[in-house]
């Protein structure tokens, strides 16, 4: 037994689950992007690949003023034929429509009865969480953390068994209506599981934000602190090198910038603080 003299030292080794590893570092939103309204990102490293029966979205949103009309922000293709063999199916997508989110769901694969989160908060940063279980046939939307309001609805897969790729990931557009976001957004961060009710509510933190509380699951997460020169290659060999934003999950699934501007010392580059 160690003395309290000094005398009789007895020197234990260090324990706890953070010795030696780097602590996370602390929660900031720092920098967000405002879309132009004319342009987008799109996610070429989700072409192909396997499209989750679970996943949830989950983003902030900091505006000022009243978004008018119709707002694109989430739109993605499966690969699923139609019963006829017609092809793709319509897009899943989010818009804002005054002060509420909706998000829309069909593909040729699946339905997904609509989501509103109303009314997000001018001058605020807002999180919105969507969560979709198309085993369980449950789709969840919450807004600025409150689980005890949140709202459900119904998915259904059209066609089973349902075993699809990603055709098609844009972020901030809704290409095929011509639909665009300009609100400023950050930390945007796809899943492949269903959030719950207490990552939800971590997650929001009191309005303040906070890392993913998990990051096995991801398949994308942005921060939006800047664009910088990225390999957009499946093999990951430098031999696809552009500018985009970087997909922090370490998935490599890089957003590539459309008709935006990309010039930090421009009046109108894309990036801001949040």
């Amino acid at each position: 037994m160690a003395s309290r003299n000094g005398l009789n030292p007895q020197i234990k080794g260090p324990k706890g689950v953070g010795y030696n590893r780097a602590l996370p570092p602390a929660f900031g939103f720092g920098n967000g992007i405002r879309p132009p309204g004319n342009g987008y990102l799109t996610i070429p490293g989700l072409i192909g690949k396997t499209l989750p029966h679970q996943m949830s979205f989950e983003f902030w949103i900091n505006y000022n003023s009243t978004l008018e009309g119709n707002e694109g922000w989430i739109q993605y293709n499966d690969n699923y034929p139609t019963g006829s063999g017609e092809g793709n199916g319509a897009e899943i997508r989010g818009q804002i429509i005054g002060d509420s989110f909706y998000l829309l769901g069909q593909t040729a694969g699946v339905f997904i009865s609509q989501v509103i989160l109303s009314p997000l908060v001018k001058g605020m940063k807002n999180q919105l969480v969507i969560t979709i279980d198309l085993e369980a046939g449950v789709v969840q939307g919450y807004l600025n953390g409150d689980t005890q309001d949140k709202y459900v609805t119904s998915a259904s897969i059209i066609n089973k068994p349902y075993n699809s790729l990603f055709e098609l990931f844009n972020l901030f557009a809704l290409t095929t209506q011509n639909i665009y976001a300009t609100g400023l957004t950050d930390e945007f961060r796809i899943y492949s599981e269903v959030l719950s009710d207490l990552d939800v509510s971590q997650g929001w933190n009191n309005g303040v934000g906070l890392n993913p509380i998990r990051t096995d699951k991801l398949i994308v997460w942005y921060q939006f602190e800047k664009f910088e020169m990225l390999d957009f290659s499946q093999l990951q060999d430098r031999s696809n090198v552009q500018l985009g934003i970087q997909d922090m999950s370490s998935n490599n699934n890089h957003a590539l910038p459309i008709n935006m501007n990309t010039n930090p010392d421009s009046p109108t580059y894309v990036i801001e603080s949040f």
